[in-house]
């Protein structure tokens, strides 16, 4: 293995995880749609008139950004995963922080799918989410960075 080859090695076994999760979490929100729609209603950050859109478009830029990113974490180019990955989750990361400022009643679920538990703390989703972008980028900084500075391992 080339020097920072363990590097990549770790990213793409990350990014699968991601991209798995948040393919699961775009399926789980597409079997339940009321669901999904109930809890945007209820946190009260959109617009009446964005509540449907959002519904259907939250989990179709889910699946499409978690399939991309399966499909780029297995080749040796995984910048693009995971900065895909990483502003999807800082855009979860500003929703789910609007929805902190101004918490929805107390049982409501963060419609996050997979989970449809009510939400204990807000601060703990935006903080996950927020590490999960931090890190998606960094490490796609990282690989990206490293791709080009490091030259490959010669077969003599």
């Amino acid at each position: 293995m080339t020097r920072g080859g363990w590097a990549r090695e770790c990213a793409g076994v990350f990014f699968l995880g991601v991209a798995a999760w948040v393919l699961l979490s775009g399926v789980s929100k597409l079997q339940d749609l009321s669901m999904f729609e109930r809890a945007l209603r209820s946190h009260d950050v959109l617009a009446a008139v964005w509540v449907r859109p959002a519904v259907i478009g939250v989990p179709s830029i889910e699946l499409a950004v978690g399939v991309f990113a399966v499909f780029a974490a297995l080749t040796p180019r995984v910048r693009w995963a995971a900065w895909s990955l990483g502003v999807l989750m800082l855009a979860l990361t500003a929703y789910v922080g609007l929805v902190w400022l101004n918490p929805p009643p107390a049982g409501t679920t963060c419609g996050c799918g997979i989970s449809n538990a009510p939400v204990e703390s807000w601060g703990l989703i935006v903080s996950r989410n927020a590490m999960l972008a931090s890190l998606l980028i960094a490490i796609g900084l990282m690989v990206g960075r490293s791709a080009h500075t490091e030259p490959e391992a010669s077969t003599r």
